[in-house]
């Protein structure tokens, strides 16, 4: 990770960095990279594959129809509602 790299990443998701911020974050990717370079050289050629690292058996449960309570009740706990449907802040530009 270098500089120009950084600024490119930053300027894409609209952040801003303090020069020691930037110094601390090129740091951290570059001791990130160095524990992925080691990585990098593990021999794994009798590894098998690995898809999931717990076990797991029918996780899924039966869809079953349940009554609901009446959407004015739920709607009642809103702080805003318009035409049945919540309100919510707008997050992203």
């Amino acid at each position: 990770m270098n500089e120009q790299t950084l600024d490119s990443l930053a300027s894409f998701n609209k952040l801003r960095f303090s020069p020691e911020e930037r110094q601390d974050i090129l740091d951290d990717f570059s001791q990130l990279f160095d524990a992925l370079e080691v990585l990098e050289n593990v021999d794994t050629t009798q590894t098998d594959p690995l898809i999931q690292t717990v076990p797991l058996s029918n996780i899924m449960r039966e869809d079953a129809v349940v009554r609901m309570a009446p959407r004015q009740d739920i709607l009642a706990n809103a702080s805003e509602h318009i035409q049945g449907c919540f309100v919510a802040p707008k997050v992203l530009d």
